[in-house]
């Protein structure tokens, strides 16, 4: 499978793993507003990653994954948080925080990259 698809599809589960983590989180209103946060940058992260593999020019791709980058992060940091307040328990949220610092480490990976190959075919 070709590397950017098996990405795309990660993020889809991830995405899906997020929503299911709906049923185990607490019925209080802030841990409903904040679960509402965390499933929209996970689903923005995802879109961000789609929008960099179709966009045309290589710095319209470094900027899509830098915000799929920082969506995934606020996703993380949001599902630790639900967590250390009790929201939701570790044991449901362990797996999905885990593939999310995986996909946010390969995708920081990616980039990184890519402004490299960027900046050396620019400057040659």
């Amino acid at each position: 499978m070709h590397p950017a698809l098996d990405t795309a599809s990660r993020l889809v589960r991830l995405v899906g793993a997020v929503e299911t983590l709906g049923e185990a989180v607490s019925d209080s209103a802030r841990a409903s507003i904040l679960f509402l946060s965390i499933l929209e940058h996970a689903r923005a992260g995802a879109e961000a990653y789609t929008s960099a593999c179709a966009g045309g020019s290589p710095r319209l791709f470094i900027e899509q994954i830098g915000i799929a980058v920082r969506k995934l992060r606020r996703a993380i940091s949001g599902l630790v948080l639900l967590v250390q307040l009790d929201y939701l328990p570790i044991e449901h949220a362990r797996d999905p925080i885990i593939e999310a610092r995986e996909l946010e480490r390969l995708l920081t990976r990616t980039r990184n990259a890519a402004k490299r190959r960027h900046a050396v075919r620019t400057c040659a």
